[in-house]
């Protein structure tokens, strides 16, 4: 009596665990559609993917956003680079004038934003707008510094956007 109990639930759990691995193979199949060069559509998740096809998928995904988000999608980018100290990256976002005028070194810039922001940032958008080519986002910053008091920042940033996902930056120096 005890062994069928025990066989019974050896099978029940056998069969859930085949009804499991079936639902996990059902639904990797349903997110992996073939596209039209035959590749897999969900190659991003697996990270199958090239950085030309990232970069292709990222341009996709800006030609569906609105200017608004494009910018804020830019803005986002560059302020991610500044926190997880990527500065080189973040330095190469700035137009070129901008930075012979205010930071002519790296240096230089890695001194102004460790000094300027919190390490944690946490941005609202006052307002953006359009001025010719322009695109002018008022920004007020805030985080805690290392004093643990709460920083706050009112700080405009001008984007200009070349083409999809090329784009260059300045800001007003504070």
């Amino acid at each position: 009596m005890k062994n069928k109990k025990k066989a019974i639930i050896v099978i029940i759990l056998i069969c859930l665990l085949l009804l499991s691995v079936i639902f996990s193979i059902l639904v990797a199949i349903k997110n992996s559609s073939i596209n039209a060069q035959g590749t897999i559509g969900n190659e991003l998740e697996l990270g199958w993917r090239t950085d030309e096809q990232l970069a292709e998928a990222e341009i996709v995904q800006l030609k569906n956003m609105t200017e608004k988000k494009r910018m804020q999608t830019y803005f986002s980018k560059y302020l991610s680079y500044m926190e997880e100290g990527k500065y080189e990256q973040a330095y190469n976002l700035l137009y070129d004038e901008f930075k012979q005028n205010y930071f002519p070194t790296i240096e230089e810039y890695i001194e102004y934003v460790e000094k300027t922001y919190p390490k944690m940032l946490l941005v609202n958008y006052e307002n953006m707008e359009r001025q010719g080519k322009y695109f002018i986002i008022d920004t007020t910053i805030t985080g805690v510094n290392e004093q643990g008091e709460t920083a706050k920042i009112e700080q405009k940033f001008i984007v200009y956007e070349k083409d999809y996902n090329d784009f260059m930056m300045s800001f007003n120096v504070i």
